[in-house]
């Protein structure tokens, strides 16, 4: 089987630069791929003279584009979209040069979870900042839940008590000739009810209304089951009768 076909990448409008640390959204001018991996549409990009590629951002099907592209190198870069089909096959568009400038960004150490329980620890990533003279700078984590409440965090760690959802912020500023310069990566995750040491005694769930276990099921089902054994023994008469 062929690898599928990739058509141009199609640049997100009014982005006059791209920079480092920011997110941008792409698209491609066609994908000839019956049997395309959905999943693993990206985009691809490498410096100038580089021979492997490193894969952004992920493929959103209701919009068909694809989403949360972020450039981790700066200066001429080749883009291109990839499609790998569901054989492996692996096909890139045709190569376009864009430029990107150096900002002042965010880079996480790893992946921030997406949900945790009540009671238990939930570790966020480390991360660092530099500006766009590359000078580091330092980051803040702040967590903080559904009405605002601020969680404490130690150590990149914070413990819920409560479930619901939770937004954490990685945050890094600082003032130069009188300007200052923020960065901000910002994130969400959803708190479930935690299980516990297994000790606690589990509450049966509730019988929902009209269920198998329901008390109306159980007033209807003895005049129901009544009335179809009526109905055998007049059936079986009958037939007794027409012989």
């Amino acid at each position: 089987m062929k690898a599928p076909f990739v058509g141009a990448l199609v640049l997100p409008p009014r982005v006059t630069e791209f920079k480092t640390g920011t997110s941008y959204t792409f698209s491609a001018e066609i994908v000839s791929e019956v049997f395309e991996d959905l999943s693993k549409r990206a985009v691809v990009y490498r410096a100038k003279g580089d021979t492997e590629w490193i894969t952004t951002g992920s493929f959103d099907t209701t919009s068909y584009k694809i989403t949360n592209c972020r450039f981790e190198k700066s200066g001429t870069l080749e883009v291109a979209v990839m499609s790998v089909d569901k054989s492996g096959n692996v096909g890139y568009g045709i190569i376009t040069e864009i430029s990107i400038a150096k900002d002042y960004e965010i880079i996480l150490n790893g992946t921030v979870p997406t949900g945790g329980e009540t009671g238990k620890t939930i570790v966020l990533p480390t991360a660092t900042a530099t500006d766009k003279n590359n000078v580091e700078r330092s980051v803040t984590i702040k967590v903080e839940d559904v009405y605002g409440k601020s969680i404490p965090v130690t150590d990149n760690s914070f413990t819920p008590t409560e479930v619901g959802m939770y937004y954490v912020t990685y945050q890094s500023s600082y003032t130069e000739n009188g300007e200052n310069f923020t960065a901000k990566l910002e994130y969400t995750l959803v708190v479930t009810q935690g299980t516990g040491s297994g000790d606690e005694p589990i509450e049966p769930e509730p019988v929902k209304k009209g269920g198998c276990s329901s008390s109306l099921l159980s007033t209807v089902s003895l005049p129901v089951f009544v009335i179809a054994l009526f109905a055998i023994v007049v059936i079986a008469l009958r037939k007794r009768s027409v012989k």
